[in-house]
């Protein structure tokens, strides 16, 4: 079933290489420390039945092409799986269970747009992640009227114990042109004071950049700070944007005591809604006065990469609700926060500045059992795992994972089996019939915000029924091509 293997082969120099037949057989693993591309595939075209168990993923003939992540960035993935479509004849379903929350939160983004373009030219298929950031606060939004208005916070960043130097950054968006005024901070943890205020831009409508180089001695150690604040307006959306990239190197970890924040301003009497992105590994509004803590929404923690116009961004509903810790599974759910059937408040979700809203559909994803790497030491390990087994002198582990990582390869199952249906189907088209034909009960509708799942629960069965009903290709000769009993829908007297 596997019929490729994607990864990076620097001995040969080459790019890229496609081993077949043996080569993937005795392909071990691209990071032996990681399992999560082995739970997902699991997820998506797994199948395994001992004396014990029975696992069967969403699509378990699937053929499987693996990349290995690590190894091959996203354009190079999309450049080669709209040569793989072409070069099988077969269509493709591609499976994206990684992502980010910082920069651009846009169809017009660079990966998105690549995306897009592929899933049209090539006909490919993508579903994406939400992201697992919907309780986190990373996401500020404020409407600000005039230059007497502002939106402030201070960014509690994470760095490695034995590092002394740390650097990120902060996206800003505006809706429209009209532009803003961003000025860093920097602040004192210990005292809840602002240190320094650092250069800040003017508000020019055309954009500007500056730069600011400070050096400080603070208890004791030295701490040199490295600000860049760049504003435009974006070409392809129109929007007024900003970016502040920093960093802070000291002679000890830095980020204990010295954190970096920022200010943004209205400018005159121009109205915008500006909107601030950090990545998960940063939060807002956990020090500092009230007035620094305002305005934090969860609303925008949507994985960037699902923004675009044709792809297919997936939530996480709970459907094996554990309020307890249980071997081998990863989430224990709180009975006064949520219940059976609803989102896990971990999905992420969002609605851009342009009114599209995210995910498109909500797939399970909690506590998902699946297959792990057998290389992993840490995790397959028969004393924390749901379930092990011997085959051949081999040890094989199964585990339950939480994240919209296991609820995306169930969607990528279920549209590999509308494809076996109808070869032809659009990534358009699949959005639709699962938005259509999705479940829509008490739990959707009583959701916290109703963008959090999307159209509803994806309805396999439903859908299969639909591009069956819709498909060029005839009952008769979907029959004596796959050797299948179809599944008929009625339409009128026909």
């Amino acid at each position: 079933r596997e019929l490729a293997l994607i990864t990076k082969n620097e001995k040969e120099d080459k790019d890229f290489v496609i081993v077949e037949g043996d080569e993937i057989a005795n392909f071990t693993t691209d990071t032996e420390e990681e399992t999560h591309g082995c739970h997902v595939a699991g997820i998506a075209a797994g199948k395994f039945t001992d004396a014990n168990i029975h696992l069967e993923g969403s699509a378990p003939g699937a053929d499987i092409i693996f990349i290995c992540s690590d190894m091959v960035d996203d354009s190079e993935m999309a450049d080669l799986v709209g040569k793989l479509r072409k070069s099988l004849g077969k269509p493709v379903v591609v499976n994206i269970s990684l992502g980010s929350n910082s920069g651009m939160h846009s169809d017009k983004s660079i990966s998105c747009m690549l995306l897009d373009e592929v899933a049209e030219k090539d006909s490919i298929i993508f579903c994406i992640a939400a992201g697992n950031e919907g309780k986190d606060n990373i996401v500020q939004r404020k409407e600000l009227l005039s230059s007497a208005d502002e939106m402030k916070s201070i960014v509690a960043a994470e760095a490695s114990e034995d590092s002394n130097t740390y650097n990120d950054n902060v996206f800003f968006e505006g809706k429209g042109a009209n532009p803003f005024i961003l000025t860093p901070v920097l602040y004192d943890v210990n005292n809840g004071d602002v240190i320094d205020t650092l250069k800040a831009t003017t508000g020019k409508s055309e954009g500007e950049k500056m730069e600011d180089v400070q050096e400080y001695t603070y208890a004791g150690k030295e701490l040199r700070v490295t600000t860049s604040a760049t504003t435009k307006i974006n070409d392809e959306t129109g929007n007024f944007e900003a970016l502040l990239d920093y960093t802070l190197e000291s002679t000890e970890c830095p980020t204990s005591d010295i954190l970096i924040g920022y200010i943004i301003s209205g400018v005159d009497e121009k109205p915008t809604t500006v909107t601030a992105y950090v990545e998960s590994t940063c939060t807002l509004a956990v020090y500092g006065d009230d007035d620094w803590r305002e305005d934090i929404t969860t609303d925008g923690t949507i994985n960037t990469l699902a923004c675009g116009n044709h792809t297919i961004a997936v939530g996480n509903y709970i459907t094996r609700y554990l309020t307890t810790e249980t071997k081998g599974f990863d989430d224990v759910l709180d009975p006064t926060r949520v219940k059976d059937g609803d989102m896990e408040p971990s999905s992420s979700w969002g609605t851009l500045y342009d009114g599209r809203s995210f995910p498109h559909i909500a797939a399970p994803g909690t506590n998902v059992i699946s297959s792990i790497n057998s290389y992993n030491t840490e995790e397959s390990d028969p004393d924390v795992t749901y379930y092990s087994t011997t085959k051949d002198g081999r040890d094989y582990h199964f585990a339950g994972y939480t994240g919209t990582s296991m609820s995306t390869p169930a969607m990528s199952g279920v549209v590999a089996l509308w494809l076996e249906a109808d070869p032809t189907l659009t990534v358009d088209k699949a959005r639709t019939i699962a938005m259509e034909t999705a479940i829509v009960d008490d739990n959707v509708m009583n959701a916290v915000s109703p963008v959090q799942f999307g159209a509803g629960k994806v309805d396999a069965l439903a859908g299969l029924k639909r591009v069956l009903a819709e498909a060029p290709t005839s009952v008769k000769e979907l029959n004596e091509r796959g050797g299948k009993n179809i599944l008929i829908e009625l339409k009128g007297d026909r």
